[in-house]
């Protein structure tokens, strides 16, 4: 009998970019960053949000673990 069914529906079943594009945008623009190009976002995908964000803000906050907790914090809300 089968107890579990998962699915990964990001990406593959649900096109879930544009609403990831959206909270990174908000979140970059708060932050006075640079906002990323869908494209760019789209690359920067695949090893979670922490991840992502320390992949497109700039090189001397993806290094800070103080910022990225209170960037990811924020886009988290998002």
């Amino acid at each position: 009998m089968i107890k579990l069914l998962m699915f990964d529906l990001d990406g593959t079943l649900a096109d879930t970019l544009p609403s990831i594009q959206h909270a990174m945008e908000i979140s970059m623009g708060h932050f006075g960053f640079k906002i990323p190009t869908p494209k760019e976002t789209a690359a920067a995908l695949g090893s979670g949000a922490r991840e992502l964000l320390r992949r497109l803000v700039p090189a001397d906050v993806a290094n800070d673990d103080e910022r990225i907790d209170e960037f990811v914090a924020y886009y988290n809300e998002t």
